[in-house]
């Protein structure tokens, strides 16, 4: 038996944010694990390309309309059939769902033949009203041929807001985790991060933080989900206590939905902020949880790929007790929402919280020891996925 052609189609991989880094991870592994059983090729969204990775970089244009994506699968797989898989908000995907709405044309013709077979891993980061997914979300997730969580809260989800009617599911949406690298993402000494070159020459802070300073991170977008005004407000909180206290926040862009720069003039911490922008290596992402105190997930994930990257480094956490992070993040590593509001944009609740609770945490988990469990690095979630891709082709 040939391999299958498998393409994943998600944000760039040599980009900054966590649906291009899972897609890149899933993407290399199923290309040097899997070379026997399937032929990679991966459709992003923006950036550039690279012919320095294990399979073929195809990037889109947007809008995300399927126009782009039915040249890149023409170049990678030609007239054969094969399998898109899709890592991303399954609301993006009507086209691919529904070809029959699709004006006359040839990805009209070539979705609809079931010559590509439609796989996707789902993040859920949030429900609408009922605990469940939005009707659009609903229409186009029962017509994936496999559908896969990130997480058992996704599963639960999907499960609630689903009719399953076709195999392979039938009652039951599965649900795996992505990893990490084990072999980057591990403890190292918080002193010698804060002397390292990492702090010279991309933080630009070295001889700025003593071994007392309470250093904390932040890794997200500069998007309307990653509450970056709370993040602010926090080491505001901090400062005002007294608390010989650090910033670093790691983001695509200082200006988007956030000021970043203005967020740090208003909360007169300015002094305490180190800000960079873009892609890092993961070496240099390592050295830098490796310098903190701790982590801050500020947005409901589906996920939340840096806050399973720093308890990989030994670096504690705290987030919010809702959503795809309480997968793998302890129960006292967690922040309790003291209220709720609508999401207009994707009909969904987002949760509010109380600055000080998350100063106090910081302080409480500083000196903590932590650690992520095997089963949520690649070494340990690999074997789960093989199985899992393995049986999509049997």
């Amino acid at each position: 038996m040939g391999k299958n052609n498998l393409m994943v189609m998600s944000d760039n991989p040599l980009g900054v944010t966590g649906l291009g880094r899972v897609g890149g991870d899933l993407a290399r592994l199923i290309a040097t694990e899997l070379p026997e059983t399937f032929r990679v090729g991966y459709a992003a969204f923006g950036g550039s390309t690279s012919h320095r990775l294990p399979y073929e970089l195809y990037p889109l244009q947007p809008p995300n309309d399927g126009e782009h994506f039915l040249s890149a699968w023409r170049d990678f797989a030609g007239d054969e059939p094969g399998i898109l898989l899709t890592i991303m908000n399954p609301a993006w995907l009507r086209w691919l769902a529904f070809p029959e709405e699709l004006p006359d044309c040839e990805l009209k013709t070539i979705l609809s033949s079931g010559k590509i077979r439609r796989w996707a891993y789902i993040p859920v980061d949030a429900v609408g009203p009922g605990d469940k997914l939005i009707q659009a979300e609903k229409e186009i997730i029962e017509r994936m041929d496999r559908v896969l969580a990130y997480t058992s809260f996704g599963s639960r989800v999907i499960d609630r807001t689903v009719e399953w009617k076709n195999p392979p599911h039938l009652g039951a949406c599965p649900h795996l985790p992505h990893g990490i690298d084990s072999t980057i993402f591990y403890p190292r000494s918080r002193q010698e991060a804060r002397q390292s070159k990492f702090m010279e020459r991309v933080l630009k802070a070295k001889g700025r933080l003593s071994e007392k300073t309470l250093l904390i991170g932040v890794v997200a977008t500069n998007t309307p989900r990653k509450d970056w005004g709370l993040a602010f407000e926090i080491i505001a909180d901090l400062k005002t206590r007294g608390v010989d206290v650090g910033l670093w926040a790691h983001t695509d862009h200082v200006e988007g939905f956030w000021r970043l720069d203005r967020l740090a003039e208003a909360f007169d911490v300015k002094a305490q902020t180190i800000i960079t922008t873009g892609a890092l290596s993961h070496e240099d992402m390592a050295w830098g949880y490796a310098a903190c105190s701790a982590t801050l997930g500020i947005g409901s994930e589906g996920w939340g790929l840096p806050l399973s990257e720093s308890l990989a480094c030994g670096v504690p956490v705290v987030t919010m007790n809702c959503a795809g992070a309480t997968e793998f993040v302890p129960p006292e590593f967690r922040i309790e929402p003291i209220a709720w509001r609508w999401d207009g944009a994707f009909c969904c609740r987002r949760p509010v919280f109380r600055a000080g609770d998350w100063a106090d945490k910081a302080l409480e988990v500083r000196e903590g020891l932590c650690r992520l469990k095997h089963k949520f690095t690649w070494d340990g979630a690999w074997p789960a996925w093989s199985q899992w891709l393995r049986e999509g082709v049997e």
